[in-house]
């Protein structure tokens, strides 16, 4: 069986996960370079930031949950989920109000950092599975 408590820790996940949404960021700001009116990358572009913002107030949670009671740490991560949840319909409300965001950019922008997250993931448990199974057939 794979050894899961081996799984990547929360700080190294978050810096990949910083690094490659800030690739995709850039990505998305050379498209602002062609085209600097287009309200669809600048939606992308803002709600890019907003996401990496989201996952580094997630982890913020996370670690500081491991050392207090159950009901405490379900508390603080709630309180948590609603200060997020309240930060990104604020971000999509700007964008309904001001004809400079698109409404679509910015929300799959905010889903970007996530997205990246579980496919980096995915993707070291699956490097994992396979050496677990080059070491299980060595023996």
């Amino acid at each position: 069986m794979l050894d899961l408590h081996k799984a990547r820790s929360l700080n190294v996940q978050l810096a990949r996960t910083i690094k490659f949404t800030g690739i995709v960021g850039f990505v998305f700001s050379l498209g602002l370079i062609l085209e600097p009116s287009s309200p669809f990358r600048w939606g992308l572009v803002i709600g890019t930031v907003v996401g990496v913002v989201n996952s580094v107030l997630i982890y913020n949670r996370m670690k500081h949950i491991a050392d207090m009671p159950f009901e405490k740490a379900v508390a603080f991560m709630r309180m948590g989920f609603f200060m997020r949840l309240l930060m990104i319909m604020a971000v999509l409300f700007l964008a309904i109000r001001f004809d400079a965001l698109d409404i679509y950019g910015v929300a799959f922008g905010i889903f970007v950092a996530p997205m990246i997250t579980m496919i980096d993931f995915n993707i070291s448990l699956l490097n994992d599975y396979k050496a677990y199974l080059v070491l299980k057939n060595k023996n």
